[in-house]
């Protein structure tokens, strides 16, 4: 059959915009056949899927084509291609995937735009994203986890945290409006530049169709009350990232949510602490506190231990920047996993309860000379009989001195797993059963269920 070449381009790079390009001819069909120079290998799985994406091929547009698969064998094998080796998402896999057929589109656009930042796409402005939403497909019916900075408008640029946002803050307004198209949204990463909102404000977030149930936020004063104002929004939200310090007081009113997880970047006043810690009263009623992850990464110097140790025996998951004190650990007997963001090189780690059976060391600096020592975070591992996992960065791994670390996990039938990130990736913030939360599809398709 007669077809119109174009010139060669990875399609990798392409988008919906650069591939419906392609489709000049109106004699042909809609739908692209891929032709490369070389033989075709048949391959299963993210092989399979990438590569599609990969070859310098040449579109070839036919009016006939083979029987379409079943939209369920579609979707395994785009979801075998979701997640990089890494970890992270592939969203420009999943974006040339949108444009192979019309059964894929929408099967692919799910996945594509699972996670979306608005204001961060150095292709298309706000305004263009904010129109992309508005449009007939409703691919804000798909985002899940959404990435946003709020603030004064374009010009906000007084405070920033994370990647460079190119085409600066959005205003209250198209805050909600983004809002408003995203019905089925789970996480909420919020960058707020503004201190409060105002009773309007409120008003309009709370007539909208959302439940958010995971909430990660930087404000851009330590006096703000937004975090109070949001919890008192959406009392469903479970997981909490609180990225800036907290200062402000707390309401004498709590509203009713309880927390699975907790995250502190910086440090929180103990008054601060205390509220957005379960209901002591949950505790002497004999109700087990639903607060099963804790993240530390700024101990505070007033740190209230004995509050904290009320809840320590019920969470699962410890996770710290520093090697803690023997005191700080104590009172945790039934973690199932303990991170640290840091090697310990003076002295050894408190006792870990025997119940861990995943640790993690992730430091982001590789060690600055011969006296930092590995062998305490040897010496933690081969104390924990029922170790399942150990998990480590590059940054531990290109130390010298791994490899007494790799004997050790070897004599313990143990293979670490390296993580190649240089900053850890976020988990999905959803409940689970076991220790690590991995980044699996089962994981990330549980923020489809607790919206639906």
């Amino acid at each position: 059959m007669n077809s119109t070449k174009k010139a060669t381009t990875p399609l990798a790079i392409c988008d919906l915009q650069s591939c419906a390009e392609h489709r000049q001819d109106p004699s042909t069909s809609s739908t692209p056949r891929i032709e490369s120079s070389q033989s075709p290998q048949y391959v299963v799985g993210s092989r399979f899927a990438r590569t599609i994406v990969s070859w310098n091929v040449n579109f070839v547009f036919l009016v006939d084509m083979a029987p379409p698969l079943p939209n369920e064998i579609v979707l395994r094998i785009l979801e075998f291609a979701y997640h990089l080796p890494d970890g992270r998402h592939d969203v420009k896999t999943m974006g040339a995937c949108a444009a192979v057929c019309k059964q894929w589109t929408p099967i692919a656009q799910e996945l594509q735009f699972h996670t979306k930042a608005i204001g961060r796409n150095e292709t298309y402005t706000t305004d263009e994203e904010l129109e992309l939403l508005d449009g007939k497909s409703r691919l804000g019916d798909y985002i899940r986890d959404l990435h946003v900075h709020v603030g004064l408008g374009n010009h906000t640029t007084n405070f920033d945290l994370g990647p460079p946002i190119t085409q600066g803050a959005l205003d209250v307004p198209s805050f909600v409006d983004v809002l408003a198209h995203c019905p089925r949204l789970y996480q909420l990463k919020l960058i707020l530049d503004v201190h409060h909102f105002s009773e309007d404000e409120l008003a309009l977030l709370a007539a909208l169709p959302v439940d958010i149930r995971a909430l990660d936020l930087a404000c851009a004063s330590v006096t703000s009350p937004a975090l109070y104002q949001l919890l008192a929004l959406w009392p469903d939200i479970h997981t909490l990232c609180l990225r800036t310090e907290l200062i402000a007081p707390p309401p004498a009113t709590r509203p009713n949510f309880s927390l699975y997880e907790l995250c502190l970047v910086r440090s929180v006043r103990p008054p601060v602490l205390e509220w957005l810690l379960p209901p002591l009263q949950d505790l002497a009623s004999g109700r087990a506190p639903d607060l099963h992850i804790l993240d530390f990464w700024d101990v505070p110097h007033d740190y209230p231990r004995e509050l904290v140790a009320q809840y320590a025996p019920h969470v699962r998951s410890l996770r710290l920047a520093y090697d803690p004190p023997a005191e700080l650990i104590a009172p945790f007997t039934a973690l199932e996993e303990f991170v640290l963001r840091t090697i310990p090189v003076l002295l050894p780690l408190p006792h870990l309860p025997h119940s861990v059976h995943h640790i993690r060391f992730h430091t982001l600096r590789s060690p600055s000379s011969f006296l930092q020592t590995f062998k305490h975070a040897t010496a933690a591992m081969k104390a924990l009989p029922d170790l399942e996992r150990v998990t480590v960065s590059q940054t531990v791994a290109d130390r010298k001195d791994f490899e007494n670390f790799l004997k050790a996990c070897d004599e313990k039938g143990l293979k670490p797993y390296i993580d190649p990130n240089f900053i850890q990736l976020p988990e999905y913030p959803v409940p689970v059963d076991h220790f690590p939360r991995l980044r699996t599809m089962e994981n990330m398709y549980r923020m489809n269920t607790e919206t639906s």
